[in-house]
């Protein structure tokens, strides 16, 4: 709600300012006008306009083998292969056909590709910015910044993975509303009924856990290092659940997943069974209309970086 660059309103700027379409790093205070949520008075910092993937190669063939450029390019595309899951080599394609690998993947804050809690996969739509170069004649972005994904399926396809319950982490999430748990407030280690809301229609309580990064769940009898811990997370929401995804992974311990109408009486609906990589678990629901989600440790502890949640 109002921006200024140099100092100066947006619409008195006389120099390059951005445009719909474009990347813009911006710094304002956040708050909200009648319920929505805005960011006020922000100054512009930096903004690139978005480049074809052919413009890139013909940077990056322009080059030196193994010289980049200082400049970053805004590209994207739909990953057609990913050529190393470890520090996310892939490749792209926009609607025009060409393509470009990216050499190395990481976040904004600099997690490579294999640690993401949600990483982007072979049909997802990305968009990103690295500097252009080429490795023996072939172009390509290098150490690209992952701006954002759009899951395949979630325009236009039904993003529902086949939910049959086998909770095998096929990595394609539930269609609904993404809770990433590294973007709320954390509460205090081991806490005891620690509220935390994530919107109007979704809060969780945590016992024996760690609201961080992760919802850390803990599962001891008392030792030396403390009391019994039985740790829990219940998700209650506004309306039945409609569909549920469950990113869990690094402490690969047995996770039990409860659904209830009441908050008080509780079915066992699955138990997941994580790897240590992280990936996204369909539950299937069945046909009760559980408006009370909880989640429980069953042995030393689990993690869960996200949850996907579609209520009804």
């Amino acid at each position: 709600y109002g921006t200024f660059i140099d100092g100066k309103k947006y619409g008195d700027f006389e120099g390059a300012k951005p445009v719909v379409g474009d990347y813009v790093v911006v710094v304002g205070v956040v708050g909200q006008y009648k319920g929505t949520a805005q960011m006020k008075n922000a100054d512009i910092t930096s903004f690139i306009t978005p480049s074809t993937i052919k413009d890139v190669i013909a940077i990056g063939s322009a080059s030196e083998s193994n010289v980049y450029t200082e400049q970053k390019y805004l590209i994207s595309g739909v990953i057609t292969e990913v050529q190393n899951d470890k520090y996310g080599n892939v490749v792209i394609k926009d609607e025009a056909g060409d393509s470009i690998l990216l050499y190395g993947l990481y976040d904004q804050i600099g997690t490579r590709y294999d640690k993401l809690a949600k990483k982007p996969a072979v049909g997802d739509t990305i968009v990103v910015i690295g500097p252009a170069g080429n490795y023996k004649g072939t172009a390509q972005l290098k150490n690209a910044t992952l701006i954002g994904f759009t899951a395949a399926g979630t325009e236009g396809g039904d993003n529902t993975g086949d939910n049959t319950g086998d909770n095998t982490g096929d990595n394609t999430p539930a269609a609904g509303t993404t809770y990433v748990f590294e973007n709320f407030a954390a509460g205090e280690q081991y806490a005891a009924n620690e509220v935390h809301k994530l919107d109007d229609k979704v809060t969780v309580t945590t016992n024996d856990a760690h609201f961080t990064k992760q919802i850390r769940l803990y599962q001891s009898a008392a030792n030396d290092y403390g009391p019994a811990r039985n740790g829990t997370a219940i998700f209650a929401m506004a309306s039945a659940v409609k569909s549920l995804s469950i990113n869990a992974g690094e402490k690969a311990n047995p996770i039990e997943v409860y659904g209830s109408t009441d908050g008080t009486n509780w079915t066992l609906i699955t138990t997941l069974n994580p790897t240590k990589d992280y990936a996204d678990y369909n539950v299937a629901l069945g046909e009760t209309a559980y408006t009370f989600i909880k989640l429980a440790a069953t042995n030393g502890q689990a993690r869960v970086a996200s949850i996907t949640i579609e209520l009804a």
